[in-house]
């Protein structure tokens, strides 16, 4: 149970087989290493647990840290950024 939950906090420890030969892969093709590289489920899961760790990691803490995403994107790549913003101070700046 926890384990699980901890484990879903943090995508890119997961590992399998085959996603495993997939990481490795495109790691290679972005010049990365394979332990940095998750594989989810959905979009709308990966912006979301990305804008989540981005406060918890510390790349977003301070009032008015900017958040730069595209205009006219699918509402499941902006609503976690624009939550991220409202609730923290940040400042969400929508790109044309």
């Amino acid at each position: 149970g926890c384990k699980a939950i901890a484990t879903k906090l943090k995508p890119w420890t997961m590992s399998s087989g085959p996603s495993d030969k997939v990481k490795r892969t495109f790691a290679k093709i972005i010049e990365a290493v394979p332990k940095d590289i998750a594989i989810l489920n959905c979009t709308s899961y990966a912006i979301s647990t990305i804008a989540t760790n981005a406060v918890k990691m510390g790349q977003l803490k301070n009032i008015g840290d900017k958040v730069l995403v595209i205009e006219n994107q699918m509402s499941s790549n902006v609503l976690p950024w624009q939550h991220i913003c409202d609730n923290r101070d940040f400042k969400l700046i929508i790109a044309p």
